[in-house]
């Protein structure tokens, strides 16, 4: 028997999809007792969830990717050559990843877009803990 995918009916937009995964995790935490105010980042994610919206094309996000060990680097040019790790990607909001999210200015020279860290892509960075609150 063959799974279609595209058979389900998914999430109509990708703050719907950040909620639904975020509630799921939220509720693994309270069945194994983690000790975490829900409360608290339930209405403080509520409260700015409309930044989520301003992600209208979703994109393939690889988590891991920017970790060291992730990352093939020719000793000799000091290239990249390959990634390694695409085990833990996503449909989403590239900003998930930390890598883009604390990119350098090189980076966005070479990946062509730079987000702008303020308003909306500010509030989600934070969401998504890709960016430090002392920014």
């Amino acid at each position: 028997m063959t799974h279609r995918v595209s058979e389900h009916k998914g999430c109509k937009s990708w703050r719907e999809a950040f909620l639904a995964l975020l509630e799921g995790a939220l509720r693994d935490g309270e069945d194994m007792l983690v000790t975490v105010p829900y409360d608290s980042v339930r209405f403080y994610i509520t409260k700015h969830a409309h930044v989520l919206g301003e992600v209208t094309e979703p994109r393939l996000v690889a988590l891991d990717v920017c970790r060291q060990d992730n990352i093939l680097i020719d000793e000799y040019t000091k290239r990249v050559t390959g990634l390694v790790g695409f085990s833990n990607v996503i449909w989403g909001d590239p900003l998930l990843s930390g890598g883009i999210s604390n990119g350098s200015e090189a980076f966005f020279e070479g990946f062509g877009e730079c987000p702008v860290r303020t308003g909306g892509v500010k509030i989600r960075m934070l969401i998504k803990g890709t960016q430090s609150t002392d920014r």
